[in-house]
């Protein structure tokens, strides 16, 4: 007997089509955040990785609201992989951060050996130790004053101030651009008066607190430009032929340019250029006071670990 297609039939026939048409879609495409993007703009990571079925070679379409891109992993490891487009004129089109589809189109058969990768510079920038890590560093400056002025002294450029300054700090990372960190400092200058016959001796122990905002898009590979903001409070002692006064001093701000340059993953070089400004408030045995204000450029070489 021929079967008879019926209005209702044919209807119910397409609508069990598109249904599964839809579902394969769904099935196929992905959302993932744009890890990071590499300065060349020629590869990107997802957080996807072997765990997820991503196979070295594999190819996929992935696209935001307005460019579509074929890529290639080209890099995989458990949790990650590392794409570039196909076509080797593109640049990748994505910021990092981004949302974007990700819907797989054909599977390369590249056998995988995950001991054997080595991943690029470009891929472990944004997974580097000091990129996600609280750490602990020490450091020495070399201070040269600028400017000072005093409440019993004149208005005058202070090249003859020079000094060094030890100090050690915590560093909280609560982001990939940003951390606090707190720390403590000792302070030892001289400034050269009279034509270089009498020496004023000051000395600091200070508590800091600072904010740090590291430059990672002006950084490349493990190494890292970042900018820090501190302020401090603390104790402060001047002698003047064999007379002494103390009181309290302040730092309101400093302002430091540092690089770091890891040497293993656990310990990096850190080098920094600052000026700061320093207060203080000091009193001498027969209750007179004497405030100063100073401006020094520093130098600064540490280890971070």
């Amino acid at each position: 007997m021929r079967k008879i297609w019926t209005p209702t039939s044919i209807l119910s026939f397409f609508t069990i089509v598109l249904m599964l048409k839809s579902h394969s879609l769904l099935a196929r495409e992905e959302i993932h955040v744009v890890q990071a993007i590499s300065t060349s703009k020629r590869t990107f990571v997802l957080a996807k990785g072997i765990k997820d079925g991503v196979s070295l070679g594999q190819e996929v379409i992935i696209s935001n609201e307005n460019v579509t891109l074929v890529s290639r992993a080209i890099e995989v490891t458990r949790n990650y992989s590392l794409w570039e487009p196909i076509d080797k004129v593109v640049t990748v089109p994505f910021q990092k951060d981004e949302i974007v589809s990700f819907n797989p189109h054909s599977y390369g058969n590249v056998a995988l050996n995950i001991d054997n990768i080595e991943l690029p510079e470009s891929f472990q920038k944004q997974f580097s130790y000091f990129r996600e890590s609280n750490n602990w560093s020490v450091f020495y400056n070399y201070a040269l004053g600028l400017y000072q002025t005093s409440s019993d002294v004149s208005t005058s450029n202070n090249s003859s101030r020079s000094g060094s300054q030890f100090g050690a700090e915590y560093h909280w990372r609560y982001s990939p651009e940003f951390e606090l960190g707190v720390g403590v400092r000792k302070d030892t200058e001289v400034y050269r008066v009279d034509n270089g016959n009498v020496d004023v001796e000051t000395s600091r122990t200070l508590l800091t607190a600072s904010l740090t905002y590291h430059l990672l898009q002006y950084s490349s590979g493990n190494n890292n430009w970042y900018l820090t903001l501190t302020g401090g409070i603390g104790n402060s002692s001047t002698t003047l032929n064999e007379e002494q006064s103390t009181g309290r001093a302040y730092i309101a701000p400093e302002v430091r340019l540092g690089y770091l340059v890891p040497f293993t993953k656990t310990k990096a070089l850190r080098v920094e250029v600052s000026i700061e400004n320093v207060s203080s408030t000091e009193e001498f045995s027969d209750q007179s006071s004497q405030n100063n204000t100073i401006v020094n450029s520093k130098l600064s070489v540490g280890l971070r670990f």
